[in-house]
């Protein structure tokens, strides 16, 4: 709906943004435009969206009447202003701009300060192998013969010239690449193709000295770091982890001396490396992960969104890093400033993004003995209305939360949530995990403490089973960290280390 994505453009506004928005509006006043002030203020009001409650903070009846129209214009209004307030415009948006300028100034018949400003545009459009835009130039370029040198046979010979073909070769190329890209991501991501001699021939390509060549020493083209993250997920495919080390090496070393491109490839840049730093985490790559984390914390970005773009992804890389490496009590440092962040930018942040904030914070609480703090952490992943988020560890998180409450001994919390999760329910639905807490927490409740502990030993061998089943659950291994931890005396994270150098040494 218009209104939702109008909702989430108003939220994702800077303060600074929002301000000069008002500033602009405000000098319109005159002009008819006061609703769209008001209809902006009543939304950016708003916690989250609600038909009814935008209706309810909206005074005009006018504005009420014309909701729909009023929406869409105001939708339109604050994406150009975004384009013509931003501070550091793509550049795709300046080489638009750049050919809107050459053609007011040749319909205008200035065409001397048309070629110039023709030539700044290419010159730009060259730096950054953008061949679209470089074919559109030539377009624009030829109509200055006509018009210039009508009678001139060497401006003719001149403008035959032109290399069209040179660029449009050079594009295809580019959409090669992105192609061979897309190939490289959809193989990592689903794994379905088990077709390695393709993964290989394509690596063989991109590896190749026609490819690599395009990688300039001056620059980090969105083209450069495209190459180098097709060949590092093709060389994780593979299993070569070294060569997909020293592609993302020698993009971030790119990167780091190329501060220009840092504002124009940031999105790019920051998605590969960071897609490549949680598989150096997930491939026990510990040293590399340190390494180009240490880079990426010296990156410094002048605009806001990309800054906490890379804010986000390093709290979140040193929060799975913490975990990985048995570091909890540094890891629950990291809450704070976490919690900060989602308050002043939460908007900004998917609701994905949130939720693994939230369930990592609380494993790492739940796995140093702190139940009553990893509740928090969970409990605040309950009410996250965003619908990017996955909904099996949704429905885990109630579940997750009665074993919590049998950790804490709080039989009064337990049975009242206990009775929530059972009241009307079908039995038959519920997946064996769910069953398996279910019964642990009713037996915790009827028996004693010495009885008790049987039954977590019974508890323990559920889980061991659905683990053993070969399927993929939400929260059973937390929980069989918790119940052989209760049975030997010691804290999950504890188990969790044990058998981690137990599989390390198997």
């Amino acid at each position: 709906m218009k209104s939702e994505a109008l909702f989430r453009l108003i939220h994702s506004l800077s303060d600074r943004e929002k301000r000069l928005y008002r500033r602009q509006a405000g000098q319109n006043l005159r002009q008819g435009r006061s609703h769209y002030l008001d209809l902006f203020n009543a939304i950016e009001a708003m916690p989250s969206f609600d038909h009814g409650q935008l209706l309810a903070r909206l005074e005009n009846p006018d504005l009420i009447k014309q909701l729909p129209t009023h929406l869409s214009r105001l939708f339109l209004q604050v994406t150009d202003f975004l384009r013509a307030v931003n501070e550091f415009p793509s550049v795709d948006v300046q080489l638009n701009a750049g050919c809107e300028r050459v053609s007011i100034l040749y319909e205008r018949g200035l065409y001397s300060s048309a070629r110039k400003e023709l030539k700044k545009t290419q010159k730009l459009a060259k730096e950054h192998d953008n061949y679209t835009q470089l074919l559109r130039l030539a377009d624009l370029e030829r109509l200055f013969f006509f018009k210039e040198n009508p009678g001139s046979l060497e401006s003719l010979m001149e403008t035959r010239k032109y290399r069209d073909r040179d660029f449009l070769m050079a594009l295809q190329q580019q959409v090669e690449l992105k192609l061979q890209h897309f190939d490289m991501v959809f193989f990592a991501k689903t794994r379905i193709s088990q077709d390695l001699e393709q993964v290989q021939a394509i690596l063989e390509r991109l590896c190749g000295p026609s490819a690599l060549k395009t990688i300039r020493e001056a620059q980090a083209s969105a083209t450069d770091l495209i190459l180098l993250d097709a060949i590092g997920l093709g060389a994780q495919i593979m299993g070569d982890f070294d060569r997909a080390y020293l592609a993302y090496s020698r993009m971030d070393s790119l990167w780091v001396s190329n501060p220009q491109s840092v504002a124009e490839n940031a999105t790019l840049y920051i998605s590969f490396i960071v897609n490549f730093l949680h598989a150096c985490l997930m491939k026990g790559r510990h040293d590399e992960f340190r390494n180009l984390l240490a880079n990426l914390k010296t990156v410094h970005f002048l605009n806001e969104l990309h800054a906490l773009m890379l804010h986000e992804a390093l709290l979140y890389l040193e929060l799975l890093f913490c975990l990985n490496r048995f570091e909890y009590d540094r890891g629950v440092l990291l809450g704070p400033e976490i919690e900060s962040m989602l308050a002043k930018q939460g908007s900004r942040i998917t609701g994905s993004r949130k939720m693994a904030f939230y369930f990592n914070l609380g494993s790492l609480h739940f796995l140093k003995g702190e139940y009553s703090k990893a509740n928090r952490w969970l409990a605040k992943l309950l009410i996250l209305e965003d619908r990017d988020v996955r909904q099996d560890i949704r429905a885990f998180i109630p579940y997750f939360q009665l074993v919590l409450f049998i950790a804490m001994e709080d039989r009064d919390l337990l049975g009242s949530r206990l009775r929530a999760r059972t009241r009307g329910g079908d039995a038959s639905k519920k997946q064996p995990l769910e069953l398996a807490i279910t019964m642990l927490a009713e037996q915790f409740l009827r028996q004693p403490r010495a009885e008790f502990q049987a039954n977590i030993d019974q508890f323990r061998l559920a889980l061991l089973e659905i683990l053993g089943s070969g399927k993929t659950v939400v929260g059973a291994g937390e929980c069989l960290f918790w119940a052989e931890g209760k049975l030997k005396g010691k804290l999950p994270g504890e188990v969790l280390r044990e058998y981690s150098q137990s599989y390390n040494q198997g």
